[in-house]
């Protein structure tokens, strides 16, 4: 199945950005629609159900391969082969989606264990959002039941039972002190 898309086209269709070998890795879905890694992360975290990505094209629910998500999604490699020489090659990127952030894996080069690190200062990290709080979801789930809506209910009924009664009281206690007035009278 080819996609509707031209595969020439080197354009996330979602954000309209240029395709890279970062976070701008073009990503192939089940459905073989392609987009960038980070159009499909903010997707990824928008929804409450992280194991699993909808297309934005035709809804075909594609399954997350492995504890790493996202970014071992298979790259376009159409789209890679168009990009210039020193793009071709896709960087380890992950992804955590507790934090919404994707990274680039730095390569440990095993002479640096003897060099002093260098600290950089330009974080290779790209900040999608969070995932849709699960008290909250859990919060709406439970307005959204029966249960809610009988103790809403319930509560009504006791504070209207409650006011008859102090009503009731105050209305006795009026007559009392009406009554109380006559014979001093």
């Amino acid at each position: 199945m080819h996609s509707m898309y031209d595969t020439s086209d080197t354009e996330c269709v979602i954000c309209f950005c240029s395709y890279d070998n970062v976070f701008k890795a073009p990503k192939v879905l089940t459905c073989n629609h392609t987009f960038c890694l980070e159009c499909l992360a903010r997707i990824n975290v928008s929804h409450e159900k992280g194991t699993t990505l909808v297309c934005p094209v035709c809804r075909l629910e594609t399954q997350l391969p492995g504890a790493n998500g996202l970014p071992t999604l298979q790259n376009n490699q159409e789209i890679f082969r168009q990009l210039p020489p020193d793009m071709q090659d896709a960087m380890s990127v992950r992804f955590n989606r507790k934090k919404g952030r994707l990274w680039v894996k730095r390569k440990v080069d095993p002479a640096s264990f003897i060099k002093p690190v260098k600290v950089n200062s330009v974080s290779l990290s790209l900040d999608v959002g969070r995932p849709p709080s699960q008290v909250r979801s859990r919060t709406m789930r439970v307005l959204r039941s029966n249960w809610c809506y009988c103790l809403a209910i319930f509560i009504f009924s006791l504070v209207e039972l409650l006011k008859g009664v102090w009503q009731h009281h105050a209305a006795g206690s009026l007559l009392l002190k009406k009554k109380t007035n006559l014979i001093v009278n």
